[in-house]
């Protein structure tokens, strides 16, 4: 009997009963990864709107005057494109989570980095506490989840 590395040993959860089944787990990763494709795939309605409904939203939510400037509207919109590519290739990675099942791990680990430098930014930008306490957090922490429920589906060499 082999030994596991008491590293393996303690990211290993594919024998606990809430595991599951690996299709079990799959079916979990494939939900989570359309509900987090989906909320970013909404970023297209910001795409869209009228720069009078932009300015409206961003006073609403109180933070100061958007700018009217060329490279505001640029970014503004382009980063709605940025998360809408990144729901459509969640929703795309959904569809055969034990085949892509290291890369979905690579990409939620890259989010748990994202969700950290963004509540960085998002205190360093001067945001309001609301907003500081909400964005990276929340996306640090749906990686985090997305991380461990695709860890057992990789294969041991791919850990």
């Amino acid at each position: 009997m082999e030994t596991p590395d008491i590293v393996t040993a303690a990211i290993d959860v594919s024998e606990t009963p809430i595991a599951g089944t690996e299709a079990n787990r799959a079916a979990r990763v494939a939900i989570v990864l359309r509900l987090l494709g989906s909320l970013d795939l909404l970023a297209l309605v910001a795409y869209f709107l009228p720069a009078t409904a932009i300015r409206a939203l961003n006073d609403a939510s109180g933070l100061g005057l958007f700018p009217d400037e060329p490279v505001a509207w640029y970014l503004a919109r382009s980063a709605s494109l940025m998360y809408a590519a990144h729901g459509a290739l969640l929703w795309f990675l959904s569809f055969r989570v034990k085949e892509f099942a290291p890369v979905i791990r690579f990409l939620a680990a890259c989010g748990v980095v994202h969700g950290l430098l963004i509540c960085w930014l998002d205190f360093a930008a001067g945001l309001p506490e609301w907003w500081i306490a909400l964005e990276g957090p929340a996306y640090a922490a749906a990686a985090l989840a997305l991380w461990f429920l695709a860890t057992p589906l990789c294969d041991h060499n791919d850990r």
